[in-house]
C-alpha cells in the first residue's frame, strides 16, 4: 500500500536543489549550499527504503527485478539525455584538447561510476579551477551504487529479523569511516560510498522508525523540525569551500534533514514553510535541475570567461527552464508511459542502450577533440615567424642582495656570463614543429615526483636523490612548491654540463616561508607542509650543499588572516632562508598567463598571439613578496620575467616552444630552452667573492 503523499518532503527536496543550485552559481553568499547534497541523501534513504519496506511487509518478499526497472525508469532517461546534451554542447564550447578528458567523465557518469574516477584523480570538488561539467554526477553515483546493493542486504537482514540492528550497524560503521578518513584523505571520503552511506542508511532508519516518529507528541516534533531547519540553514551559511568535509562538519546538515523528515507537516512546524508552492515545483524538477545547472554554469564559464552577477542569475533561470522541459518531456514521460509500465525488459534493454550509445557518442567527441588538437599543432608550427620580441631574455636578470660571508666550498668550473634571446632554441627554431607537441603540453613536466624525488600533497619527510652528476663536488638545492620544482630540467641541463650534483627538495603546493598555511586541495591546515619544510632545514644542514636555489608560488593562502600581508611573508620566508647554508638564491615567481596555454591553442579560431598575456597582468604582484625576503635575508634574487615576457606581453610560444603547460607552471620543454639563461645567472652568484650573511 503506498504511503501518503508529503508535500513537505517535495518542497525539502526543493531547498535541497537550491541550495547547490546557488552554491554553485556564488549567489546570496550561500556559501555550503554543497550540503543540500546531504539533505538528498537522507531523503532519498527515507523515500527508497520506506518504499522497501512497504513491499517486504505485504509481500513478505522482495522483487529485486521489479527495484532495478523501477530505478532504471526513474533515474537513466533524465540522465543519459543529459549526459548528451552536454556532451553536444561540449563539443562545440570545450577546447579541443581537453574534450577527451570531457568524453570520458561522461562515459564514466553514464556508468554511475564518477565519484569514483574523481576520487581517483583526487579531483577537488571545491577549488578545481576547470572543472569537468559532469563533475556533479559524483552524487548520482554514489546513490546508485548504494540502491545497487541496498535491497539485498534489507532483504537479507528482514529474514534475519534484524533489520534495524543491521541498519544502525552500517549507519554507524560508515559515519566511523567518514570521520577518520576525511582529515588524511579529503577526495575519498567526500566522494566515495563507504564513506557517505551512514547518510543514506540514516534516511533508511527514520523509515525503520517511522510510525514511531509519527506518534511523536506535536510540541517535541515541531522544535525538532525548527532545530533541523536551523542546522540545515546554518550549515548553509556558515561552512565554505575550506572547511574539512565530509567529517565531523556533515553531521549538522544531516540530522537537520533527519529532524525536518521527522517533524513532518504538523501545524507550526517547518514543513508547512516547505509545502509553499513555489519550493515544490522545484522540488518536482529538482533531478533535472540538478542535471543541467552544473553543465550550464560550467560550459557558460569556459566560452564567456569570469560570470558576473547579473549573468549568474539568468544562468540559473535558463536552467530552471531547461529542467522543466527535461521534467516534462523526459522524465515523466518515460517514468508514466504505459507500455513501458508493463514491461519488465524494456527498461532494462534501453538502459544498456543508452549507455552504449553514450560510450560511442563520448568516443566520437573524444577522437574529434584528439584529431583537432594534431592539426592544429600543425597549423601552428607552420604559421609561426621566428621571430623573438628582443626585449626578452635580457641580459641582467640576476639582481645581488648584499652579501659578506666568503665562500669556502670547491669551485664549480667555468660558466658562461651572458646569453641573448636568439640562444633560447636554435635546433627547434630550424624545423617548424612545436615543441612539446600540443598534445603533450599540460603532461611535460619536471617529473620530480614520478622519479620518487618529490613529494605531493601527502607526505612530510623529504626524499633525498642525488641526480645530475651524483658524484659531482659541487652540490646546488633545489626547494620549494611546484613552481621550485618546475626549473629542475634546466637545472639538470646544467648540472650535467658542469659536473655538479643536484640535490631537490620539492613538494607540491608547500611555499617555503615559516608560516602556517592552508591547503585548498585538503581543505584543512596544511599540517604536512610544516612539518617538511623544518624537514628541508635539517636536511640541509646535514647535506651543506654549495648553492641553495628556492622558488614557491606567490599565492599564499594563510591560516591566520593576518598573515595576508606581504611583509610579514617576506619576513616569514627570509627567516627560513637565514636558516640555509651556503650561497643562497631565490628564483622570483614565474610570470601568470591569463590562459591555460594548451586549451588556448588548441582552439582553431584562436590566433597564437590571442593567448599571449599581457605584462601588467602576468606580473601581477611580481617580486612582492620574493624581494622582501631576499633583502632580509640578503640572499640573491634571481628574476626570470625576462626570460618569458616581452616588453608588453608574455608570449604563448617563443622559437616554436610552448612556454607553458597550465597557466603558471613552464613546460620542461621550455625550462630547457633557457637553461642558458639560468646558467648565466647563476654565474654571477657562484663567481661572487662572497656568500649570502647569515
Amino acid at each position: 500500500m503506498p504511503a501518503p503523499f508529503r508535500g513537505d518532503l517535495e518542497g525539502l527536496r526543493g531547498l535541497a536543489v537550491v541550495l547547490v543550485v546557488l552554491f554553485h552559481a556564488r549567489l546570496l553568499g550561500l556559501s555550503g549550499g554543497f550540503v543540500g547534497v546531504d539533505v538528498f541523501y537522507v531523503l532519498s534513504g527515507f523515500l527508497i527504503t520506506g518504499l522497501l519496506l512497504r513491499e517486504l511487509v505485504t509481500g513478505g518478499t522482495l522483487d529485486l527485478a521489479a527495484f532495478y526497472v523501477r530505478r532504471a525508469r526513474r533515474i537513466l532517461p533524465a540522465a543519459i539525455v543529459a549526459i548528451v546534451v552536454t556532451l553536444a554542447a561540449a563539443a562545440f564550447i570545450v577546447a579541443p584538447l581537453d574534450l577527451p578528458a570531457v568524453a570520458l567523465d561522461g562515459t564514466a557518469s553514464a556508468l554511475f561510476v564518477g565519484n569514483l574516477l574523481f576520487a581517483s584523480r583526487a579531483t577537488d570538488y571545491f577549488a578545481s579551477t576547470t572543472p569537468s561539467p559532469f563533475l556533479h554526477y559524483w552524487s548520482l553515483g554514489v546513490e546508485e551504487q548504494f540502491y545497487l546493493v541496498w535491497p539485498i542486504l534489507l532483504l537479507i537482514a528482514a529474514r534475519l529479523r534484524r533489520l534495524s540492528a543491521f541498519v544502525l550497524l552500517i549507519f554507524c560503521a560508515s559515519l566511523a569511516l567518514s570521520l577518520a578518513v576525511t582529515p588524511t584523505d579529503a577526495a575519498f571520503a567526500f566522494y566515495g560510498l563507504p564513506t557517505r552511506a551512514w547518510q543514506l542508511a540514516l534516511g533508511a532508519l527514520l523509515a525503520i522508525h517511522a510510525a514511531r516518529f509519527a506518534g511523536m507528541r506535536d510540541v517535541p516534533a515541531v522544535i525538532s523540525g525548527w532545530i533541523g531547519l536551523g542546522l540545515v540553514a546554518a550549515s548553509a551559511v556558515a561552512l565554505d569551500a575550506m572547511t574539512t568535509y565530509p567529517g565531523v562538519a556533515s553531521l549538522a546538515p544531516t540530522f537537520g534533514a533527519a529532524l525536518l523528515i521527522v517533524s513532518g507537516g504538523r501545524s507550526w512546524a517547518p514543513g508547512r514553510l516547505l509545502t509553499f508552492p513555489p519550493l515544490r515545483a522545484l522540488g518536482r524538477i529538482s533531478f533535472s535541475l540538478y542535471l543541467y545547472h552544473w553543465p550550464v554554469l560550467t560550459l557558460a564559464a569556459v566560452a564567456a570567461g569570469p560570470l558576473s552577477e547579473e549573468l549568474r542569475w539568468l544562468l540559473v533561470a535558463a536552467a530552471v527552464l531547461i529542467s522543466a522541459l527535461s521534467w516534462w518531456l523526459v522524465e515523466e514521460r518515460f517514468r508514466r508511459a504505459p507500455p513501458v509500465a508493463r514491461s519488465s525488459r524494456r527498461p532494462l534493454a534501453f538502459a544498456a542502450a543508452a549507455v552504449c550509445a553514450v560510450a560511442v557518442i563520448a568516443q566520437l567527441v573524444a577522437v574529434g577533440g584528439a584529431d583537432a588538437v594534431t592539426r592544429r599543432g600543425e597549423s601552428l608550427a607552420a604559421d609561426l615567424i621566428p621571430v623573438v620580441d628582443p626585449s626578452i631574455a635580457a641580459p641582467g636578470a640576476v639582481v645581488a642582495g648584499t652579501s659578506s660571508v666568503v665562500s669556502s666550498h670547491s669551485d664549480p668550473g667555468p660558466l658562461p656570463t651572458t646569453s641573448s634571446a636568439v640562444e633560447i632554441a636554435p635546433a627547434i627554431a630550424a624545423k617548424p614543429e612545436l615543441h612539446p607537441r600540443l598534445s603533450d603540453a599540460r603532461d611535460d613536466g619536471d617529473g620530480l615526483n614520478e622519479r620518487g624525488c618529490g613529494l605531493s600533497l601527502a607526505g612530510s619527510q623529504p626524499p633525498l636523490c642525488r641526480l645530475g652528476d651524483p658524484d659531482g663536488q659541487y652540490t646546488v638545492a633545489l626547494v620549494g612548491d611546484s613552481h621550485a620544482s618546475q626549473w629542475f630540467p634546466a637545472l639538470e641541463v646544467i648540472a650535467r654540463e658542469r659536473g655538479w650534483r643536484v640535490l631537490p627538495l620539492t613538494k607540491d603546493s608547500c611555499i617555503f616561508l615559516d608560516m602556517r598555511i592552508t591547503s585548498l586541495h585538503l581543505e584543512r591546515e596544511y599540517t604536512e607542509c610544516a612539518l617538511w619544510r623544518t624537514a628541508v632545514v635539517k636536511a640541509l644542514a646535514r647535506e651543506k650543499p654549495d648553492l641553495v636555489l628556492v622558488s614557491s608560488s606567490r599565492w599564499v593562502h594563510p591560516v591566520d588572516p593576518v598573515d595576508a600581508d606581504l611583509k610579514r611573508q617576506g619576513a616569514a620566508m627570509a627567516r627560513l632562508l637565514t636558516a640555509l647554508p651556503g650561497r643562497v638564491a631565490v628564483i622570483a615567481d614565474t610570470p601568470l598567463s591569463a590562459y591555460d596555454v594548451p586549451a588556448c591553442l588548441s582552439r582553431p579560431t584562436r590566433p597564437p598571439d590571442g593567448c599571449s598575456t599581457s605584462r601588467s597582468y602576468a606580473l601581477t604582484s611580481h617580486l612582492a613578496r620574493d624581494k622582501i625576503a631576499a633583502e632580509l635575508s640578503r640572499a640573491w634574487l634571481i628574476d626570470p620575467a625576462e626570460w618569458i615576457c616581452g616588453s608588453e606581453r608574455c608570449p604563448a610560444i617563443i622559437d616554436w616552444t610552448i612556454v607553458y603547460r597550465d597557466d603558471h607552471h613552464l613546460t620542461a620543454t621550455y625550462a630547457r630552452a633557457v637553461a642558458p639563461l639560468l646558467e648565466a645567472s647563476l654565474a654571477e652568484i657562484v663567481a661572487s667573492p662572497v656568500a649570502t650573511a647569515r
